[in-house]
Order: C-alpha cells, then sequence, then structure tokens
C-alpha cells in the first residue's frame, strides 16, 4: 500500500523540470533526506518541543507535497497571521477547483470565499481564500498549465512572516527551458513592487497585488536544475521606487549529485538558508 508521504513526493517529483531523458527516484533517500534535513534543521527541537517539531515537520512535508500539484480577502479571520482586503469575487470555476482541495493533506480552504490577489501579464492569475489553520490557501492559473490540483495551502507560520515566496506552479516548456510561477507576499504597508533575479541573474520586476501579494512568470532553464540553489533576494519597493525591505529566499533545491531539483511553495528566507560552519 502507498504511503501518504510516497504519494506526496511522487507528485513532488512531476513538477521537477529535470533535463530531458533524466529521471528521478521520487523516493529517492538521498536528495528526500537532504531537504527534509534542511526545513528540520531550520529549527531545531529541544527536549520539551520534541512532539510539537514532528508535527511540524508532517506539515512542512505536505506543504511540499502540494506544490507539485500546483491581496487576500476580508473575512475578519485569523487577523493574527494577516490583515484581511477584499479583492475582486474568484469565477465559479475557481471556487470549484478550490473545494477538490484534499483534506488529507492537512486544510480545509473556504472556496466560496476566494478573491483574485495579483496579475501578472493579464493572464496569470492568482487566486486566494482563507483555510480552517489560520492562514490561507492560493490557486494559480495560467496558460499552459493544467487546472484542477486544488490549489496550495500555506502553514501559518510562514503566512505570518514580513516576506515569504516560492513556486506556485510550472509549465512544461520545451527541450531547453520550462515556464515557473513565482508567487509571495510582503506585509509591509508601502508595498508597490518586488524585484528579484532570474537563474541566469536576469533583473525580475512585478506590481504587488491586494494585501502584498505578487505573481510573476519566470523562464527556468533545464540546466538550472541541478547547477546550485537559487537563492535571489527579493526587494520590496515603495511608490517612489526606494527600497523598504528584502531578503534572500531559495526558489530551487538542487541535488547535483541526482541531477535533480525541487520546489517549495511561498516560504520564509530561513528555509534553505546556508548555515554558519
Amino acid at each position: 500500500m502507498i504511503s501518504p508521504g510516497q504519494k506526496a513526493f511522487a507528485r513532488l517529483t512531476a513538477a521537477n523540470p529535470l533535463p530531458p531523458n533524466t529521471q528521478a527516484d521520487p523516493a529517492a533517500e538521498e536528495w528526500r533526506a537532504e531537504l527534509l534535513g534542511r526545513i528540520a534543521a531550520e529549527d531545531a527541537p529541544s527536549t520539551h518541543t520534541r512532539r510539537r517539531a514532528r508535527r511540524r515537520t508532517r506539515l512542512v512535508f505536505v506543504a511540499i507535497a502540494a506544490l507539485a500539484l500546483l491581496a487576500l480577502p476580508s473575512y475578519g479571520i485569523a487577523r493574527d497571521v494577516i490583515d484581511w482586503v477584499r479583492g475582486e469575487p474568484a469565477p465559479q470555476s475557481v471556487v470549484d477547483e478550490f473545494g477538490t482541495y484534499t483534506p488529507q493533506l492537512g486544510y480545509q480552504p473556504d472556496s466560496g470565499g476566494a478573491v483574485l490577489v495579483a496579475v501578472d501579464a493579464g493572464h496569470v492569475r492568482l487566486y486566494s481564500t482563507k483555510n480552517d489553520k489560520g492562514s490561507y490557501c492560493l490557486l494559480l492559473r495560467a496558460p499552459g498549465r493544467p487546472s484542477g490540483d486544488g490549489g496550495t495551502c500555506i502553514q501559518s507560520t510562514w503566512a505570518a512572516e514580513p516576506l515569504i515566496a516560492g513556486t506556485l506552479g510550472t509549465t512544461g516548456g520545451d527541450t531547453e527551458s520550462s515556464t515557473h510561477f513565482i508567487g509571495g507576499r510582503s506585509d509591509h504597508p508601502d508595498a508597490r513592487s518586488i524585484r528579484f533575479t532570474d537563474p541566469d541573474g536576469q533583473t525580475i520586476s512585478r506590481p504587488i497585488g491586494f494585501d502584498g501579494f505578487f505573481v510573476a512568470s519566470v523562464r527556468v532553464p533545464r540546466s538550472a536544475c541541478g547547477a546550485g540553489d537559487w537563492r535571489p533576494t527579493f526587494v520590496v519597493l515603495d511608490a517612489n521606487g526606494d527600497e523598504v525591505a528584502k531578503a534572500a529566499i531559495t526558489l530551487l533545491f538542487s541535488y547535483p549529485a541526482q541531477r535533480a531539483c525541487s520546489f517549495v511553495p511561498p516560504h520564509p528566507p530561513s528555509l534553505g538558508a546556508p548555515r554558519a560552519p
């Protein structure tokens, strides 16, 4: 019988931009253990918090699985995490898709409360709604990207961070590259745009949407997979173009020995940060 963890990694591997004719074992211990180790090391548990840490690791594991499938409304709920701001109501197709989110992944989105929170190039649209864990879930609609995955739900501890970013989905692309949809949120009250660099070092700038949310379509060369972590610095700008916040956030976790890589939903800078020697 296949365990939930094996299913999760199978879905994650499907989103990896592996070079042509390169296969990765969705349950390969070498890189699976490394990624989970990075996440678990973010906040080493004390002897009094081991049970809570194990529970947290399972939630992180679920968040990574949701990626492979792959601002805010005024609900008056979960204000300890975020101040909700109303956006344009989502179309019925988005409401229905949020309703298909798998409960076994640990969250229950409020599908009827979904709203549009960010747009890129007019055709890439990011929707959000609250969930039963006090955070929110995101759903991406973009040309060439299949729908029906139910969205991606964000841990409440990650959602409460000042700046988060991560991958919300991909398209197949060609033999040279694929398109990745990078989304996230800044909680700075003066945030109007965000800037970061792609794997080739080219600058990408996008406007901030409702309540600090943003989304960007980024071309990712297949050669980037296994070539080292992609950890750009996200710079938040105000209406005058002045920097008001910034943070380096890992968008690609690379495993050179396996010629494999993985992507994680919007998360804080601490995940994947270099460790002091």
